[in-house]
This record gives structure tokens, sequence and C-alpha cells, in this order.
């Protein structure tokens, strides 16, 4: 599955907006 890798992305773009 690359559900892995598309939680990291989906991480790194909730980071990203709360910033």
């Amino acid at each position: 599955y690359l559900w892995r890798r598309r939680k990291k992305a989906l991480i790194k773009a909730l980071q990203k907006i709360k910033e």
C-alpha cells in the first residue's frame, strides 16, 4: 500500500497549513 507515503505527504501538507 502507498498509504504510508501518502500519509507522510498529508502530514507535511497539514504542518505547512498549520504554520
